[in-house]
């Protein structure tokens, strides 16, 4: 159990980390 529990947490960290660079450019897009 624990290591589907490890592993959802990894990608829930990857996907946060994308969706917080997408939203960067994004914003930055907006900037400009």
């Amino acid at each position: 159990f624990w290591e589907g529990a490890e592993q959802m947490r990894s990608r829930l960290t990857v996907s946060n980390s994308a969706f917080s660079d997408s939203a960067e450019l994004l914003r930055e897009d907006r900037d400009r």
